[in-house]
């Protein structure tokens, strides 16, 4: 005979695999946090997209970025940081 977990064990195990994620996303961002703070303090400059629409996924801007800037950049979601400030207004323009 198959043992089954009950549904008490089952709901404590998915409360706590959405804690461990929320935990992982917020640990990410405090970090990105930090990287954007050391890096401004270096003359990185730094955009922030608003909300996507339909039209424009994460992938095909970070593509777009790659493929146009010259320099090094960084992303969370929809915060952006440049090394070369040319490359933070070029996607201003191109994103915003």
């Amino acid at each position: 005979m198959l043992m089954h977990k009950n549904i008490t064990t089952i709901d404590k195990d998915i409360v706590n695999d959405i804690l461990d994620t929320m935990a992982n996303d917020v640990s990410k961002e405090i970090d990105f946090d930090c990287l954007v703070e050391c890096l401004s303090s270096c003359g990185w400059a730094m955009v922030d997209l608003p909300p996507f629409d339909s039209r424009y996924k994460v992938n095909d801007i970070v593509d777009w970025a790659y493929h146009h800037c010259g320099g090094e950049f960084e992303n969370f979601g929809v915060r952006f940081i440049f090394e070369d400030k040319k490359d933070a207004t070029l996607f201003a323009l191109k994103w915003l």
